[in-house]
Order: structure tokens, then C-alpha cells, then sequence
């Protein structure tokens, strides 16, 4: 029996007789007392709180300097989690957010802290539990700022990519920041214009993008 104030139990047991030492004789039901008692525990006590790691949770490519949604799921928990990361498979963490609310999602500035080993923890903030971690690694990328087609250098050739991109359908920066020369946070032909003057005017080098 179940209502908004009470859960109530009756338990049943064949009764067999008594054995010629006197005890009591429960017949086939004793066997299953221990698998019935954890089963009604579990049901009064309700399910277990869990927290899921969605993303990053294994096989993503970020880039430095990219704002990323880490996202995770969670059952029967309401209190607020700490979230860390690592860079070398697990053995050492650092810390993302000290608390923050276990409301599914959090925005991550991704850090200069490029590796292929890459992992995600998100954990009960009281006690470490409930906790889960990315499945498998991740990768954290750099990129040259004003290194539009990604080979590794600034030169004529990326001016040459963003127009294609802006003008003729062509293929998008990646990341987008790495199009990004002025580090206005929208990739037009201003990246262009700036690309021009440092390659060929003299003017400053491009900054870190923040186009997304």
C-alpha cells in the first residue's frame, strides 16, 4: 500500500508445521525472505541518485578557447555538483566549477591545455557521490589564430580560403575562431580585410577568434 504520506508492507509466509525439535517449518517461502527483504528496501527507500556524464563523454574535438555546453543527466539528486576535468586520463584533475547547480548543464571556456587524454568528472559536491566520468577520452586542439584552412600557418592562402567561405559556399574555418583575425566574434570580410593588412601592410598579428 502507497499513498502521499505512507508505504505500508504485509508479508505472508507458508507456515508448515513444526519439526520434531519444535521449531517453526516455513516451507518453500523462507529461501526467498533475504530476496524479498531487499526488494521491499528498494522500494521504500526509492531509486538510487545518479548522475550521467552526456558530453564530453568520449571521441569530441575541442579547441582552445572554445565556450563548450558540458551536459549531463541525473536521477533522484538535487543538490549541487562540482565539475573537473583532466588532461592525462584521469591522473591528476583540475577544477571547472567548485559548485554549481545539478541542473543538466554548465558553459565551459575550454583551456590551453591541448591532449588527446582528455576526461570529464561531475560528482556530488558534499561527498563525491553520486560521480560519473566521460566514457572514454576527448580531445583538447590549439590553433593559430588567422590559420583559417587549419595547415599550420598564416599566410595568402587562408585569405584565399575565408573568401571562398564568405563569398562561394566554401568549406567553414576549424574552429570557427581560427577565421576569426580580429577576434570580433563574427567571421566577415572585416578577417579579410585585417588578414590583407598583416600579410602585407604591416598590421598586427591576428588575435585568438572568439567566433563560434
Amino acid at each position: 500500500y502507497q499513498d502521499d504520506y505512507y508505504k505500508m508492507v504485509l508479508f505472508g509466509f507458508g507456515f508448515g508445521g513444526i519439526d520434531s525439535s519444535g521449531g517453526l517449518i516455513f516451507g518453500k517461502y523462507v529461501s526467498k525472505t533475504h530476496f524479498i527483504m531487499q526488494r521491499v528496501i528498494e522500494w521504500l527507500r526509492g531509486p538510487l541518485p545518479t548522475i550521467n556524464v552526456l558530453s564530453p563523454n568520449g571521441g569530441e574535438a575541442l579547441f582552445v578557447g572554445q565556450t563548450y555546453d558540458i551536459q549531463w543527466d541525473y536521477l533522484s539528486f538535487e543538490d549541487s555538483v562540482k565539475i573537473e576535468y583532466s588532461a592525462n586520463g584521469g591522473d591528476e584533475w583540475s577544477t571547472i566549477a567548485e559548485t554549481t547547480s545539478c541542473d543538466g548543464g554548465y558553459s565551459w571556456l575550454v583551456p590551453d591545455t591541448p591532449s588527446e587524454n582528455c576526461l570529464i568528472r561531475i560528482s556530488d559536491v558534499g561527498n563525491g557521490v553520486p560521480c560519473d566520468t566521460s566514457d572514454a577520452y576527448f580531445s583538447i586542439i590549439d590553433y593559430i589564430f588567422g590559420d583559417a584552412n587549419g595547415d599550420g600557418v598564416v599566410n595568402s592562402a587562408d585569405v584565399v580560403y575565408l573568401i571562398n567561405y564568405l563569398f562561394k559556399g566554401g568549406p567553414a574555418p576549424e574552429p570557427m575562431a581560427a577565421g576569426d583575425s580580429n577576434d570580433d566574434c563574427v567571421i566577415n570580410s572585416a578577417d579579410v580585410v585585417y588578414l590583407i593588412n598583416y600579410l602585407f601592410k604591416g598590421g598586427p598579428a591576428p588575435e585568438q577568434g572568439c567566433a563560434e
